[in-house]
């Protein structure tokens, strides 16, 4: 307030130098009592004048801070964080990947009513063509989880995968930090050091938070459709949990050998949607009316082929979405492009201790 008051004084006295000049004749506790005065009276004639700045920066603030966590997106200026950001591919022609039977021909024949237009700020076109793989591990994992990624680094699972004999990928896959000023320039600066060490990083312009999973689900779908869809099969691992690694591969070619078209998982069912505004789990009926869910799979270990990744990708082109990764991909969209849901008891996995 004295600064402000202050600063008004003095724009008052350059318009007029008579009253400046008289100011330096004063002794300091008369300029001192010069300035309070002037602040009573710029109260008394302007009464709403402070009240209006502050409620303009509290409402500012407020906006700058409040955060929707159902909001798919958040907009934020990405060359503030990343590097130029690649736009998508193009799949590959559907006919040349699978044959659907008219029920699904006649359903992908329908509208597209979600874009999933997201470009990769690193990425890596060709790895699946220059291993020749035939497993893809993918590992969905948030932007600053580098302590678990560095545990997956010296998992069995990457054992596995540096054996060249079994002809296999693992990639991260993550988005892009939330946009909290410095601590975001940070984290992908980190990210960026990391995919140079690594190599295994697969990163999309979109903001990864708890409630865009199924857009993150998805766009792992698309990656594989568009870039490693000459593989076999695709093991999805959470990066928190613990798998025998060679069970759940023998498991995924021995269930192969009955079916083209299926998702195998840790099936739950008889599930209720929770309408608790302030659960985790919130999903509202306007999003999910039914009273209870399909069958799905739990999201921390799933299996399919890439034929049924590239029919999933295609589904959730064309189907409302429901923010449950699990639920939207592995029931709704499953059962739109007739995916077999299977459980195997040795396909299984665990919850990494916390420390």
């Amino acid at each position: 307030l004295f600064s402000f008051t202050f600063s008004t004084v003095l724009r008052f006295c350059r318009w007029r130098p008579r009253v400046l000049q008289y100011g330096k004749t004063l002794s300091r506790r008369k300029k001192f009592s010069l300035v309070s005065a002037a602040s009573i009276i710029l109260i008394l004639l302007s009464p709403n004048l402070l009240t209006k700045k502050l409620t303009e920066k509290i409402e500012k603030t407020e906006k700058t801070e409040k955060t929707n966590e159902k909001v798919v997106e958040t907009e934020l200026d990405r060359s503030l964080i990343c590097p130029i950001v690649k736009p998508a591919h193009v799949l590959p022609e559907l006919s040349t990947i699978v044959e659907v039977s008219p029920p699904v021909s006649e359903f992908l024949a329908g509208p597209v009513i979600n874009s999933h237009p997201h470009g990769y700020v690193h990425n890596h076109e060709r790895i699946c063509e220059e291993r020749q793989a035939r497993l893809l591990f993918v590992v969905p994992s948030a932007p600053d989880n580098f302590q678990r990624r560095k545990g997956m680094r010296n998992s069995l699972v990457m054992k596995y995968v540096k054996n060249d004999s079994n002809s296999a990928v693992l990639l991260f896959f993550l988005g892009l930090p939330r946009f909290v000023g410095r601590k975001t320039v940070e984290i992908q600066s980190k990210i960026n050091a990391e995919q140079e060490k690594y190599n295994d990083i697969v990163q999309l312009n979109f903001t990864d938070v708890y409630a865009t999973t199924v857009v993150k689900m998805v766009s792992i779908l698309k990656w594989e459709s568009t870039f490693c869809y000459n593989a076999d099969y695709v093991i999805r691992i959470d990066d928190d949990i613990e798998v025998n690694v060679s069970d759940a591969v023998a498991v995924v070619f021995r269930t192969g050998d009955y079916y083209h078209n299926f998702l195998l998982g840790t099936v739950n069912t008889g599930w209720a949607p929770i309408r608790a505004k302030e659960s985790k789990y919130y999903v509202s009926e306007l999003e999910y009316p039914p009273l209870t869910y399909p069958p799905f799979a739990l999201g921390g270990l799933q299996a399919y082929p890439l034929q049924t990744a590239r029919l999933l990708f295609e589904a959730s082109l064309r189907l409302k979405t429901v923010w449950l990764e699990d639920v939207y991909i592995t029931a709704l969209c499953a059962s739109k492009v007739n995916a077999t849901l299977l459980a195997d008891p040795d396909f299984k996995f665990v919850h990494e201790a916390t420390p």
